[in-house]
């Protein structure tokens, strides 16, 4: 059963931007809070739209101290729910600072890790506000072009965009697609020349994670001690990213983070257990998937739900019940 949304306005005073474009905050509690519309540094009122163990996803329903970046957003697309652009509420002179912490927050982890070593995010120029963007990936609605709503697999077919490029905008309000589900367009700089690439085979419902592996019973190890303090190997592992950052991953995006399998392991587990290799390895994907989207088994409520979400999954995909011999 999904948790009861709580819709009751609270304050939150927000500390950074996230990836997403929502900025991050704390209830009094600890519990992270994740707020669309919002700058960092500003207090602000917030509606609840979506509730979890360890985070809160929120609107900004009044801004009560604002940021001095702030502007009202000028796009008639944005107030209709398009969810095309994160920062049109930031004066444009702004913006690349906010985009260059995202990505040093991102990469934060890996550095403390030793994956990387210490790089510095620079900033580049702003470019001009408007009519800048010279690829753009359209969603497909009834044959017209949109982007989907914020946080929703609902496209918003749209009238103008004021970020992309000229041949850009005249392609994506005045043509259609029939058929298709995903469109691309791109502009020459200094052409003006357009590609337009259709593609008929994506679905709008596609999830994707950034990545999947599957390792030796050596990495695993490494990569479950240096992570989660445990000196062995498991069967899977998820790093969302900015994992350890208090950024979870906000609801609606494709899912971004990794996913890692070690093979020996789960070889061992199915064997033991008298499961068909492949649908353990269903079911363990299954399993670091909704661990990526905020979901966990540390309580028997948890545990519960998760294990109910994973048979659903599991069960469309054709496989049996992975716990029925635990009962």
């Amino acid at each position: 059963m999904d948790p009861v949304q709580d819709t009751t306005p609270s304050v939150i005073d927000t500390e950074r931007m996230v990836v997403g474009g929502a900025s991050l905050g704390h209830e009094p509690s600890g519990r992270v809070v994740l707020v669309d519309g919002a700058l960092p540094a500003e207090r602000v009122s917030v509606r609840v739209t979506d509730e979890r163990p360890r985070m809160v996803m929120s609107e900004v329903d009044q801004v009560l101290s604002a940021s001095p970046i702030r502007i009202e957003a000028p796009c008639a697309e944005l107030h209709r729910g398009c969810g095309g652009c994160d920062l049109q509420h930031a004066e444009p002179a702004a913006q690349p600072g906010l985009k260059a912490d995202v990505v040093a927050d991102s990469l934060a982890r890996s550095v403390r890790a030793g994956r990387l070593s210490d790089v510095a995010i620079v900033a580049g120029p702003a470019l001009e506000p408007w009519g800048y963007r010279s690829t753009v990936r359209c969603a497909v609605t009834d044959g017209r072009l949109g982007f989907h709503r914020r946080r929703s697999d609902e496209v918003l077919a749209v009238e103008s965009c004021l970020v992309a490029a000229a041949p850009i905008h005249d392609v994506l309000v005045h043509s259609r697609f029939p058929g298709a589900s995903e469109v691309t367009i791109r502009a020459g700089v200094r052409t003006g020349e357009l590609l337009v690439v259709v593609d008929p085979h994506v679905s709008d419902d596609a999830v994707v994670a950034s990545g999947v592996r599957v390792v030796g019973d050596d990495e695993g190890r490494a990569l479950n001690r240096d992570f989660r303090q445990q000196d062995h190997a498991t069967n899977v592992l998820t790093f969302g990213y900015g994992e350890g950052e208090d950024m979870p991953l906000p609801e609606g995006l494709p899912l971004m983070g990794d996913l890692v399998l070690c093979r020996q392991v789960v070889e061992r587990e199915a064997a033991e257990q008298g499961k068909a290799l492949d649908a353990h390895y269903a079911h363990l994907s299954v399993h670091g998937m909704l661990h990526l989207q905020g979901f966990d088994h540390l309580e028997d409520p948890e545990a519960e739900d998760m294990e109910a979400r994973e048979r659903e999954i599991l069960a469309d995909l054709g496989y049996a019940d992975p716990y029925a011999g635990e009962r």
